[in-house]
């Protein structure tokens, strides 16, 4: 395994077949607060999760529509677990994604150290199918990560991105 800075010059390994499994992400809340607001902010708002096994059979549902659609992606990535998402919850980090007043999708983070990284690890963010395409996942990071900056300014948000979902990663960079 190898950690790279998406700004690194070209990797020269002779004779090695190297295959990208997952890009890491990761910049403080405060850079991140400040940054102009996306197109599409205005649609989105973030409810708290209060039923954690409702929030879980959510994502479940929300992996099983996806799968159907990408079926390359299975055994790629995974849903969080229940206790993953009580984690998120218990730190104030698990939220419903709120657009155009309905239920679009969940977000969460943990605190936790990985990577060398001390601060938040996103763990999961789904949108429904609905409202997949319709670039609302940068906004709805963005909206996250205002929340989580009220009460961690100074922290480090962070996460994995599987090498096959350029959207996921096109969408992490757009966040900035």
């Amino acid at each position: 395994r190898f950690l790279r800075s998406r700004d690194a010059g070209p990797l020269q390994m002779p004779q090695m077949n190297i295959r990208l499994d997952q890009t890491v992400v990761a910049e403080t809340l405060r850079t991140l607060q400040v940054l102009p607001p996306l197109p599409g902010e205005d649609r989105v708002h973030i409810s708290p999760v209060d039923d954690i096994k409702e929030a879980a059979d959510f994502v479940h549902r929300v992996y099983e529509d996806f799968f159907a659609e990408q079926p390359e992606m299975i055994g790629r990535i995974y849903p969080a677990s229940t206790s993953d998402l009580e984690v998120c919850r218990t730190a104030g980090a698990l939220s419903y994604a709120i657009i155009d007043g309905q239920i679009a999708g969940l977000i969460g983070a943990a605190p936790q150290t990985k990577y060398a990284l001390d601060g938040f690890e996103v763990v999961e963010e789904v949108l429904d199918k609905a409202w997949r395409g319709q670039r609302l996942a940068a906004p709805l990071q963005r909206v996250f990560i205002r929340h989580l900056a009220e009460a961690h300014p100074d922290v480090m948000l962070y996460g994995t991105i599987d090498g096959n979902n350029a959207a996921s990663l096109a969408t992490a960079i757009r966040v900035g």
